[in-house]
């Protein structure tokens, strides 16, 4: 990887087309130890000697070959070269002024986001040498092999993970908006997605994976902790656990930390897919209930969700345009009786009934009182629950709907921090594919009237009751998916 793999054609043209082209002969310096360094120098052909000139003699610390860049660092912080470069064969180096290149960069704020990421990605990947780091799939194709190797994977990822966040926390300290940085964090968290799908791709023991993932959250818990909600209850208790407050924060999409770099962590994270996904679903959940009810009379809402509190502002708005009675279900008085504080200060013409109980409860019997709803929303509840629960929940709510009624239905396919979010969070989530999700729905007796599929991997299913009872099947053929606890 290069720092112009991130470049689409015309940004690398507009790029290329602010530097000086440089023809050298073997044997020219290019860089000297000591020198104030800032200006930055891409090899296009040739080879360059990277020599330390302290010892005698000499020594050739590497040989750089076309596509090397060399003297980024000293462009992030003005520090003095720290070796000698010179020409090892006829090469043609292209060279920007780094005075120059940052007027560009101010000007050019498309080319400045891909220029900052690539140079972050090639710092990165430097710290990740210096602190022991191979490549992934060295690392967890090595993990393969015997009963243990797993954990020295993790511990290896841990390690080179919080080398480059440690370099990045002392920048960000005095700097806190510096864009190197900055990137810097943004690409080391993204290769400790992909390097965490990795290794837990094909788990060998259960127990192993298990022992691995403890040991990553206890490495990485100095950063996790102070980024935001996410980690704040693990910081008490070594449990997973997604909490109301988390769900409000990610609703909410606002990065927050106690530090530069918890804040940049935390804003990484609420970019990650699932996440993203959950925001979406939501709003595209709202969209569609407030299409689907009746405007010509009263309706009856039942929202099933385990993080209600976050959802009062976008339900209240998304209910008002005609009288409403909202029913949220939650096992507890206390949440319930926030919940119920909070609508009073304005509801509106919606009004709100809580009832106390869990929806394993309400799944195996549900009360009478709740029959007659125009729409049960089902928002995130299905992503804890296994494949064999699934029709039978949905059969049980089933029965709470009018003959005109609507199920709004929220759900997860896979995606890339699946492993990340299950195993180093401890927030385990059954993902399944919509096709999977829409048989399910048809085995409880309701037809799915649309799909509406998010971006990244979230999607919002619509459903009806069957017209025709002899429709619903009873028996599933799907294969339990419970994920890794």
């Amino acid at each position: 990887m290069t720092m112009f793999d991130r470049f689409d054609p015309d940004a690398r043209e507009r790029f290329d087309a602010a530097g000086t082209v440089m023809l050298l002969d073997a044997g020219v310096s290019l860089l000297r130890r000591g020198e104030a360094g800032g200006d930055l120098y891409l090899l296009e052909s040739g080879a360059l000697d990277v020599v330390d000139p302290r010892p005698d003699p000499e020594v050739v610390l590497t040989v750089l070959g076309p596509g090397s860049v060399v003297g980024e660092v000293s462009f992030i912080d003005d520090f003095p070269r720290s070796a000698d470069v010179r020409v090892a064969t006829p090469s043609r180096v292209r060279r920007w002024a780094r005075e120059d290149l940052r007027r560009i960069l101010v000007r050019d704020p498309e080319l400045a986001a891909a220029f900052y990421e690539g140079l972050a990605r090639v710092v990165a990947e430097r710290l990740r040498s210096v602190h022991g780091s191979g490549f992934a799939n060295d690392r967890v194709q090595s993990s393969a092999g015997s009963r243990g190797d797993m954990l020295a994977t993790a511990l290896s990822i841990a390690e080179s993970t919080k080398g480059v966040l440690l370099e990045a926390e002392a920048i960000l300290r005095d700097r806190p908006h510096e864009p190197v940085a900055q990137a810097a964090v943004r690409a080391t968290l993204d290769r400790l997605e992909i390097e965490v799908s990795e290794l837990f791709a094909n788990v060998m023991f259960e127990s192993e994976a298990e022992e691995a993932a403890r040991r990553l959250r206890r490495e990485l818990r100095p950063w996790l902790g102070r980024a935001g909600p996410h980690h704040r209850r693990r910081e008490e208790h070594d449990e997973a656990s997604i909490t109301p407050d988390v769900i409000s924060h990610i609703l909410e999409g606002v990065a927050r930390g106690d530090d530069p770099l918890a804040e940049a962590f935390d804003r990484w994270m609420l970019l990650r897919p699932t996440l993203r996904a959950r925001r979406d679903t939501d709003q595209t959940a709202m969209e569609r209930l407030r299409a689907i009810l009746p405007k010509d009379r009263p309706r009856r809402v039942l929202l099933l969700d385990t993080a209600a509190a976050a959802r009062l502002e976008v339900l209240r708005e998304a209910l008002s345009d005609a009288p409403t009675l909202l029913t949220i279900l939650d096992p507890s008085r206390a949440l319930l009786d926030e919940i119920a504080s909070k609508w009073s200060q304005d509801g509106g013409h919606v009004r709100l009934a809580t009832v106390q109980t869990s929806l394993p409860k309400l799944a195996m019997r549900p009360s009478p009182a709740l029959v007659g709803q125009d729409a049960v929303l089902v928002l995130g509840v299905l992503n804890q629950v296994p494949n064999r629960l699934v029709s039978r929940w949905i059969g049980s709510f089933r029965a709470l709907l009018t003959s005109e009624g609507h199920m709004v239905i929220t759900g997860l396919a896979s995606s890339l921090d699946a492993a990340f979010l299950d195993r180093v969070l401890g927030w385990p989530t059954i993902r399944r594919s919509t096709e999977q999700l829409d048989e399910l729905i048809t085995c409880a007796g309701l037809s799915v009237v649309e799909i509406l599929e998010a971006p990244g991997p979230g999607y919002t299913a619509i459903a009806r009751p069957h017209e025709l009872p002899t429709q619903v099947r009873r028996h599933p053929p799907l294969q339990d998916d419970r994920p890794p606890r």
